[in-house]
């Protein structure tokens, strides 16, 4: 059994900003991007949550492209190999779709990613008798650029805190998985690997509810793949459960 590139898509995890958080005007060029930040070629305008959607797209992306390209070395099994291969070659292109609406992965601050960013002041704002923080105490970073589109305090710590747990995540999946080897290794990747497209089938069902229709057929396109992905993952597995140690390069 072999894998196709086609097979491989999946979308990202879910980012908790409500849409009253966002307060960009679509349509007009950010007018505060940190350094280096530059503007990207666009053919489409976002619209509604569409930034929202994409940029969880990418985040969870960016963890599935590490994760892959950081496991393709170590597996043993052609078709796991493939599989991997795949998934990266799939993410690139979902990055790409999305650059049609002038999105690409935030541009994170590096004081941000050292924990040394000075917060917006807070205004206004009390704390309980109780010791309980209020949401509204909680002092913001600063604006976060996705590619032409700006996500201002507060939905920029949410940007940061996503990005953040992607960082950990992907840190913690190679030190459980650098512990395994072969076989093992090979059942570990795809079994973390259908785990993440069942969620992620989850959440794009979410995005669909959430995007505009021209964003809809890059979310549409990456349902129809996830469940061919699902379907090569069960595969998968069952052929190396009935494998033994030493089998990992038959097919």
């Amino acid at each position: 059994m072999s894998v196709s590139r086609r097979e491989a898509l999946f979308a990202g995890a879910a980012l908790p900003v409500s849409a009253v958080l966002w307060k960009t005007s679509y349509g007009q060029a950010p007018a505060a991007q940190p350094a280096g930040a530059q503007p990207i070629a666009a053919t489409k305008q976002p619209t509604g949550r569409d930034p929202l959607v994409g940029v969880c797209m990418l985040i969870a992306g960016r963890r599935q492209i590490e994760a892959c390209r950081w496991a393709m070395d170590k597996l043993t099994n052609q078709d796991c190999k493939a599989f991997a291969k795949a998934e990266i070659d799939e993410h690139e292109h979902v990055k790409d779709e999305l650059k049609q609406f002038g999105l690409q992965y935030p541009s994170i601050p590096k004081e941000i990613e050292a924990g040394t960013a000075s917060a917006i002041p807070a205004t206004g704002t009390t704390t309980p008798s109780s010791g309980v923080q209020q949401a509204s105490a909680i002092q913001p970073i600063p604006a976060i650029p996705v590619g032409n589109v700006v996500f201002p305090p507060p939905a920029s710590d949410f940007v940061a805190v996503d990005h953040e747990i992607c960082s950990q995540c992907i840190a913690n999946y190679k030190t459980a998985m650098q512990k395994k080897h072969g076989l093992k290794f090979d059942k570990a990747f795809i079994g973390d690997q259908l785990h993440e497209h069942h969620a992620l089938r989850d959440k794009v069902e979410v995005g669909q509810r959430n995007a505009s229709a021209e964003m809809m057929p890059v979310l549409n396109e990456a349902h129809k793949i996830i469940e061919q992905h699902i379907s090569t993952l069960e595969q998968l597995m069952t052929r190396l459960d009935e494998m033994k140690d030493g089998e990992e390069h038959k097919k």
